[in-house]
């Protein structure tokens, strides 16, 4: 099965024209995975039955599994251990402050520079995560909560810049209106 999220809007237009499906069935589905947070594609009440089931015969929605997540009681931070498909590791960090919540994201599992100050440079580096499993720690912590996220931070694992163009393509997501539609301003990426 083919990872949904790793699609871009070009691309999803492309399979559904395949499939003979109006270019407006992507708008339709884009909103319900990115704004409105479905869980499974049986949920997009507007398309078809037909397209649903295709959608999902061909294409898992989410591919993260979520192996562990633990609350501060001291400041109500919450960490999200998550496994890729392929069994690698990945953290996620929900910063809550009011109703202005912000995410510390990763970008890599691991990281290959090794920093001695940092305890994810002590780890293994996998790989990059793809642009789907950037955006997807964002839907998920948004589903567990049933907050929004107003601001995002690509702090988590990993060095952003060393996956650029997957980084770029989540940022893309991040950013637009038509999708998760984070202001640029709340939006932080180190150098």
């Amino acid at each position: 099965m083919k990872y949904f999220l790793d699609l871009e809007p070009k691309q999803l237009k492309e399979v559904l024209e395949t499939w003979k499906e109006s270019p407006f069935r992507a708008v339709q589905l884009m909103e319900w995975v990115y704004k409105k947070g479905v869980t499974g594609f049986e949920q997009c009440s507007n398309l078809s039955a037909g397209l649903r089931e295709k959608l999902s015969m061909k294409y898992s929605l989410y591919g993260l599994t979520l192996v562990k997540k633990t609350a501060s009681k001291r400041d109500g931070t919450i960490r999200y251990d998550f496994k890729t498909s392929d069994d690698l590791p990945l953290s996620t960090v929900l910063l809550p402050r009011g109703d202005k919540n912000s995410i510390c994201i990763s970008t890599q599992s691991g990281c290959p520079i090794g920093c001695y100050f940092c305890a994810t440079g002590r780890e293994k580096f996998g790989r990059n995560l793809t642009r789907g499993e950037i955006i997807e720690q964002i839907l998920r912590v948004r589903q567990d909560t049933g907050n929004s996220i107003e601001g995002v931070l690509l702090m988590g694992m990993g060095e952003p810049l060393l996956n650029y163009d997957d980084v770029v393509a989540a940022l893309h997501v991040i950013t637009d209106v038509n999708h998760l539609g984070i202001g640029r301003r709340h939006v932080t990426l180190p150098r």
